[in-house]
């Protein structure tokens, strides 16, 4: 499957479609139809395995590479797309326009229309709503999701906000979606995010219509998992406030909401109906619902990942001694030696990760701090499940990270994807990053700085040794099997990543660069590369290869890639060398879950390079200038972080202060 990937295939198959353009030609210039369908087929695969583009070319060569592409599309009739099983409606859109072909929109009084001079686009008599997260809370309903309407690919699109028998509507804000990228990663489609939240009070309906060309169209409704409403549980009722989907029995289709201010009887036989429905549904959710909102205390959950120490475990035995009226609890799945990390007091503020114990305090915390966002990590119901309980919850989830986000990475960070209500933040860059390519917001930001640099000691003196820690490579290991990774080790040893770090370990000019400093050099691989390590071997006595974990601090510098890593050493204030010789690899998308970084190696702390010879160059020239950084990477270092120091602390007061307002 490694071999589809462009950056191996990409001539390969265009040489294929181009076979097929060539010996499948009809009399009149046109492909035959099954040809067509063979280019469409992997055109289609390819879109949606993110593995069409050559991402690794530079800009030139990528321009042309996409004209190539198109060239080959533009021989598949539009029909030929538009009547595949194989492809997703919007994808249809997306390679008709890849196409480049001329249309036109027409638009009646019942329906909207795209057309080219012989097939009909889209036809449609309404766009659709994609509703993600939806609460009641204090009379106001809060709706957010992204509008998904074939039309929008092709023209500007608005969307109004209709209340009872107002014929206007208010306008809705609409801003790019992140769920343009659909089913795919690249951006197939133009879906437009909004989010609004509407008082109850003294409105009876609500309903949303999209605008075409000044002409106003309905909306269909749909519900994702998380989704308070489906088509399981039409209603949501908090306090008094009952608020019920319209459903279409013809078209089959969610159109609208219907608000109910219940008194008295009403209300009771509302709230028994209520009850009953989800005691059907479910007896043991019913059970946990009625437990819900029994708190007396202010309830924290601090959760790490499996088997891991991170930012909430540091932020626990910070805020775990503090007398104020918080009842804290840190959520554990595999620590053996819980001596060893908590004291006696602390172990008993311990919980058992989807405990019945877990699962209670979590219906009932204010605030969830965690360094991994994903609901599959925190909640004890998972993430799916968890959409039974919506309704119910009112905790804030604080995200403190596991690292800096320098990598990028929209699909598992942007705001609209995610469940982060604030984030912990280290630097001025975040802020920036997070903002510009993820969709947070100033009031989302926790400018204090993970509680785990606190532990970093600034004024421990370095040992004379170098650590050299690179990443891992999603191509040269494989799936998970009896919870252990499998190993490829014929990949592994004939990879430009192993081959140029084992020319570099062995090099006489290295060991000999380590004898005249009388320097010693720590070579320690990612930990899911650890069973690797019997194949960096060294004749050097002064080379080591580490297995388990490292103390930054004893280090005059650090040799590495993209790993997160590098930003202990940034915050120590010494030098950086980044190597990755399979940097090409990188680009293309082949050997990690990303390809680009925001914060480019280039524009880092240090110098960059990608062959054992230019780094021992670098490194020989920092050796002789006494481990000094050039002032250009010292002023990024120095420049960088927002604190050095009582981070854990700072995030206790935000925590605290808004906790108070």
């Amino acid at each position: 499957a490694s071999g589809n990937h462009p950056y191996y295939c990409f001539d390969h198959f265009l040489y294929f479609f181009q076979l097929l353009s060539d010996t499948y030609r009809l009399p009149d210039g046109r492909l035959d139809r099954v040809a067509q369908a063979l280019l469409l087929y992997n055109f289609n695969w390819r879109l949606k395995g993110d593995v069409l583009y050559p991402y690794h070319y530079d800009a030139a060569e990528f321009e042309h590479a996409v004209d190539r592409l198109r060239y080959y599309i533009g021989l598949v009739d539009d029909d030929v797309i538009l009547s595949s099983p194989h492809v997703d409606p919007f994808h249809m859109n997306y390679f008709l326009r890849m196409k480049r072909e001329p249309y036109q929109i027409s638009f009646g009084p019942k329906r909207f229309a795209v057309h080219s001079e012989a097939n009909l686009w889209v036809d449609e008599d309404r766009g659709e709503l994609v509703f993600r997260k939806t609460r009641l809370r204090g009379g106001t309903l809060h709706l957010e999701g992204f509008l998904k309407c074939p039309a929008s690919d092709f023209y500007d699109i608005s969307l109004y906000l209709k209340l009872d028998q107002d014929r206007g509507g208010t306008p809705v804000a609409l801003t790019p979606s992140a769920f343009s990228r659909y089913k795919s990663s690249v951006e197939t489609n133009r879906f437009w995010a909004f989010s609004c939240d509407i008082p109850l009070e003294g409105h009876t309906h609500i309903a949303f219509e999209i605008e075409l060309e000044g002409r106003r169209y309905p909306t269909r409704y749909y519900f994702t998992v998380r989704a308070a409403f489906g088509k399981k549980q039409r209603k949501l009722m908090k306090g008094h406030d009952l608020v019920e989907l319209d459903f279409d029995k013809k078209e089959e289709i969610f159109t609208g909401f219907t608000v109910q201010k219940l008194s008295g009887f009403a209300f009771i036989l509302q709230k028994l109906k209520m009850e009953a429905h989800y005691l059907r549904r479910n007896f043991k959710g019913f059970f946990y619902r009625k437990a819900a909102g029994k708190r007396k205390h202010e309830i924290w959950l601090y959760n790490d990942r499996h088997g891991v120490i991170d930012n909430a475990y540091y932020q626990f035995k910070h805020d775990f001694g503090i007398a104020d009226r918080v009842k804290r609890y840190y959520i554990v799945d595999a620590f053996e030696d819980k001596k060893h990390y908590f004291t006696r007091k602390e172990r008993k503020y311990l919980v058992k990760f989807k405990s019945l114990r877990h699962k209670l305090l979590f219906l009932n915390s204010s605030k969830v701090l965690s360094s991994f966002h994903s609901p599959g990590v925190f909640s004890p119901f998972g993430s799916i499940p968890l959409a039974y309980y919506d309704d119910l919850l009112y905790y804030e989830m604080v995200y403190l990270q596991h690292g800096i986000l320098h990598a990028h990475l929209p699909n598992l960070y942007e705001k609209e994807r995610s469940d982060i209500d604030r984030i912990v933040v280290s630097s001025d860059f975040e802020i920036k990053n997070f903002r510009k390519n993820y969709g947070f917001l100033p009031m989302h930001f926790i400018p204090s700085g993970m509680p785990r640099l606190s532990t970093i000691d600034r004024t421990q003196r370095p040992e004379r040794r170098i650590i050299f820690a690179p990443s891992w490579r999603k191509n040269l290991i494989g799936p998970y099997i009896d919870n252990r990774r499998e190993l490829m080790p014929k990949q592994f040893l004939s990879s430009k990543f192993y081959c140029e770090i084992n020319r570099f370990l062995q090099s006489p000019k290295l060991s000999a660069l380590l004898d005249r400093y009388d320097l010693a050099l720590d070579f320690k691989n990612h930990p899911i590369f650890e069973e690797y390590n019997a194949y960096f071997q060294t004749n050097s006595s002064r080379i080591h290869v580490l297995s388990g974990p490292a103390k930054m601090e004893t280090y005059q510098m650090m040799i590495t890639d993209f790993s997160s890593i590098v930003f202990d050493f940034v915050y120590l204030d010494r030098p950086v060398l980044y190597f990755v010789p399979d940097y090409e690899m990188f680009r293309a998308g082949v050997t990690h879950t990303y390809r680009e970084m925001d914060l480019p190696l280039e524009k880092g702390f240090g110098a960059f390079t990608q062959t054992a010879e230019e780094l021992l160059s670098q490194l020989e020239r920092l050796i002789e200038n006494h481990f000094v950084p050039e002032p250009m990477y010292q002023k990024r270092m120095q420049d960088f972080f927002l604190h050095k120091g009582g981070e854990d602390e700072l995030l206790y007061q935000y925590l605290t202060q808004k906790q108070e307002q």
